[in-house]
C-alpha cells in the first residue's frame, strides 16, 4: 500500500508538470491571454485605461508563473518525503534542484513555439514560487502544534483538532 502512495505522489508531480508546460505551450501566449482578459473587462462592463490593461494582464501572468511553481514545490517536497530516506533538509535541497531543473525546461519549451518568448526571468520567478513553497513549509511545520504519534492518528491518544 505504501508503495501504490509514493507511486500516486510521482503522478500528481508528473500530471503536474504536464500542467505547467500545456499553459507554457501556444494556447497561453500573451496574445491569447490578453484576448481573454478583455473579453472578460468587456462582458463584466469595466472600464480601464489602456496601461491599466497592460498592468493587470502582466500582472496575471506573473502571478500564475509564480503560483504554478509554488504548487510544483509542494507536489515535489510531497513525493521526496515520502520516496527517499533523508533529513527533512536535505529534501528541500532536492525539491529546490528539482525546480531550478523544471523551471529551466519550462522556459525551453517556449522555444517550440513562435509566440512565446522564453525568459531567465520568468525562470527565476518559477524558482521563487518552488523557494517560497518550501518556506511556507518550514514555517507551517514550526508553527504546528506537537501531536501524539503514539497509536496514529485513529488511536486513542492522537490529538483532536477542535474548532473554537
Amino acid at each position: 500500500m505504501q508503495k501504490v502512495k509514493r507511486l500516486l505522489t510521482w503522478v500528481e508531480v508528473g500530471a503536474w508538470i504536464g500542467l505547467i508546460l500545456y499553459l507554457s505551450g501556444e494556447g497561453f501566449s500573451a496574445s491569447r491571454t490578453w484576448i481573454a482578459l478583455n473579453y472578460w473587462i468587456n462582458y463584466l462592463g469595466i472600464s480601464l485605461d489602456y496601461s491599466t490593461l497592460i498592468l493587470i494582464h502582466f500582472g496575471i501572468r506573473k502571478t500564475a508563473h509564480f503560483t504554478e511553481f509554488f504548487i510544483l514545490g509542494l507536489l515535489l517536497f510531497q513525493a521526496f518525503m515520502g520516496t527517499i530516506e533523508e533529513p527533512r533538509s536535505k529534501v528541500v535541497k532536492w525539491v529546490l534542484g528539482a525546480g531550478v531543473i523544471c523551471a529551466l525546461g519550462d522556459e525551453a519549451h517556449q522555444l517550440l513555439f513562435m509566440t512565446r518568448t522564453p525568459s531567465l526571468w520568468d525562470s527565476l520567478l518559477d524558482f521563487s514560487g518552488v523557494l517560497a513553497s518550501q518556506l511556507y513549509l518550514v514555517v507551517r511545520s514550526r508553527n504546528a502544534p506537537a501531536r501524539s504519534v503514539s497509536g496514529g492518528p485513529e488511536g486513542p491518544s492522537a490529538v483532536s483538532e477542535k474548532s473554537p
